[in-house]
C-alpha cells in the first residue's frame, strides 16, 4: 500500500512517500523537507508550494499517483501559515483523487518518536505500557502539553496492528508555564514523589520552566514548589522525519477503524491557542494575544 504523509515541523515542511501495511514496518520510498521559512511571500500559504515536490517524490520512487491508497496529515499544534498550507493541500489532493485522509497531530507523532528512540526494549515485548508527558513551547508564556499511553500488543516484529497508542488523562492542551508546572507536580504527587511518567520537553519549553521553577523558589509569596518535578534534559527534536513516524499512526488507525476517512472537512488543525493580531490603539501598535 501506498501513503504520502505531510508534517510541520517548526519552519520545515516534511513531505514523505511510504509503502507498508499494519502487518510490517513501512518503507520510506522518496521524502523531502522544505524551509518554509525561506519560500518567498508570493509562494507561501498556497497549495502550488508542494506540489512540485510531491511530483518529485514519485518520480524518484517510480512511482504514480494512481497507486496511492491514502494521504495522511499532521493537524498541528504548530506555525499557522505551514499547518493550514499543509491542509488545503492534503484536502485538495484528497477530494480530487477521492481518497481517506487521516490526520495526526504533532504531540502524539513526538510521543511515538520518544518511545521508539528511548524505550525500544519495551515497545519489543507484549503487554508493555509507557506514559509520556510531551511539552512543547507555544508562546513566551505558555505551552502544548499532552500525555500519552504507548505499548504494544503482541510480539509480531514490526508489525504496527501490534502497537497501541492511546491519549492519556491529559487531552492536548494549551496552558501557562505555572499551570505546566502545576500539572507536573501534581503528576509527581501521584507517584508518591516519582514521577508516573517520562517527560519531554522542547528545548525552548524547557528554558522556560525553569525559570519560572527558579523564580517560584525564590519568591516569598509563592506558596508552590516545584523541587520534586523532573523533566528530561534533552530537547526534543525529531530523530527522523515526521511524516514518517505520522505515516505509522496513520495506517494504523486506518487498519483499526471501520471509517471511511472520506470527510476531509473533519481533519481540523489543532491550533489550541487562538491567532496573534497586532491592533493599534491611540496611535499605538499593540500585540494582542487572543487565546
Amino acid at each position: 500500500m501506498l501513503f504520502l504523509s505531510f508534517a510541520g515541523v517548526g519552519h520545515d515542511l516534511a513531505v514523505a512517500l511510504i509503502e507498508g501495511d499494519a502487518q510490517s514496518e513501512p518503507q520510506v520510498l522518496s521524502e523531502e523537507r522544505l524551509d518554509f521559512a525561506g519560500m518567498t511571500s508570493e509562494r507561501q500559504g498556497t497549495v502550488s508550494s508542494l506540489i512540485p515536490t510531491i511530483d518529485k517524490l514519485f518520480k524518484e520512487a517510480g512511482r504514480s499517483k494512481s497507486q496511492l491508497q491514502a494521504l495522511i496529515v499532521g493537524t498541528g499544534p504548530g506555525g499557522f501559515t505551514a499547518v493550514r498550507v499543509l491542509l488545503v493541500t492534503a484536502r485538495t489532493l484528497a477530494q480530487v483523487m477521492a481518497l481517506p485522509l487521516i490526520g495526526i497531530n504533532a504531540l502524539e507523532g513526538s510521543a511515538l518518536q520518544m518511545a521508539e528512540r528511548d524505550h525500544g526494549d519495551s515497545l519489543a515485548q507484549a503487554g508493555g505500557n509507557l506514559r509520556l508527558c510531551i511539552i512543547k513551547e507555544a508562546s513566551k508564556t505558555h505551552c502544548y502539553a499532552a500525555l500519552y499511553s504507548i505499548g504494544r500488543l503482541g510480539n509480531r516484529a514490526g508489525a504496527l496492528l501490534d502497537l497501541k497508542v492511546e491519549p492519556g488523562d491529559l487531552e492536548p492542551s494549551y496552558w501557562t508555564l505555572s499551570e505546566t508546572l502545576a500539572f507536573l507536580k501534581e503528576l509527581t504527587e501521584r507517584q508518591d514523589g516519582s514521577i508516573g511518567c517520562t517527560v519531554y520537553a522542547d528545548a525552548g519549553a524547557l528554558n522556560k520552566l525553569r525559570q519560572v521553577a527558579a523564580e517560584s523558589y525564590q519568591s516569598s509569596q509563592s506558596s508552590q514548589s516545584y523541587e520534586s518535578v523532573r523533566i528530561i534534559d534533552d530537547p526534543l527534536h525529531p530523530v527522523k522525519n515526521m511524516a514518517v513516524t505520522q505515516a505509522k499512526l496513520g495506517i494504523l488507525r486506518l487498519s483499526l477503524s471501520k471509517e471511511s476517512f472520506l470527510d476531509y472537512m473533519k481533519v481540523e488543525p489543532l491550533y489550541l491557542r487562538g491567532a496573534s493580531v497586532t491592533l493599534k490603539k491611540d496611535g499605538v501598535v499593540q500585540r494582542v494575544e487572543s487565546h
